[in-house]
């Protein structure tokens, strides 16, 4: 890692310790989903730290965000299993790439409710044209609509909308054969009562 690299990461852990190992629980679940043969989108990655993580568990990795500065943070990690580019949550169809998943956390409360359910139906056209791949797959992470009133204010600044667990599924089940729906409280993920879960994984299968 290089020595930008661990003091972003170093400033993060320090200033918010809680926030920091709950966003690698995050990742940790992920990966507890993907095989070893799997192929990656993690979209809205950032400055690639969760791409980094799920590499580890999977053939090979991409991540991709708009943010240009934040994505060549990560840049020096590229390899034959893992690369980033700067790319539109959109713009799936323009990578060129073998994957039969796509990964997005902490990304789809930060765009309008149109614009996440096109979103959603591209990444389902996206995985379905993938004709020779297995295992097809959209895993979403995504805070819950019910634990708003809990959180701090600046996060919610900067989320454009965010979802109640069902009516998420609800919008996935027209796009996907079958959806699972997991509950999140820091590290603990259940299947429990969807109102406790004040964070919520949905697994999409094509």
């Amino acid at each position: 890692m290089s020595k930008n690299n661990y003091l972003t990461f170093k400033k993060i852990l320090f200033s918010n310790p809680l926030m920091a190992t709950v966003k690698l629980s995050r990742y940790k679940f992920v990966s507890k989903m993907l095989n070893s043969d799997d192929e990656i989108i993690d979209v809205g990655c950032g400055g690639g730290l969760s791409t980094f993580y799920y590499s580890q568990f999977c053939k090979s990795a991409i991540g991709i965000d708009n943010d240009q500065k934040r994505v060549n943070e990560w840049a020096e990690f590229e390899n034959h299993k893992i690369k980033f580019l700067t790319k539109d949550a959109n713009d799936l169809k323009t990578i060129k790439s073998n994957a039969n998943c796509i990964v997005n956390i902490d990304f789809i409360e930060h765009i309008e409710k149109k614009d996440g359910i096109r979103f959603i139906k591209n990444c389902k056209n996206y995985l379905s044209s993938q004709k020779n791949k297995k295992n097809k797959m959209l895993i979403i992470g995504t805070p819950s609509f019910y634990s708003q009133k809990y959180r701090a204010k600046h996060n919610l600044e900067h989320h454009k909308y965010e979802y109640k667990p069902d009516e998420l599924n609800d919008i996935c089940k027209k796009f996907f054969s079958r959806t699972f729906v997991f509950m999140m409280n820091d590290e603990i993920v259940h299947t429990g009562f969807n109102k406790l879960g004040w964070y919520f994984f949905l697994i999409c299968i094509v």
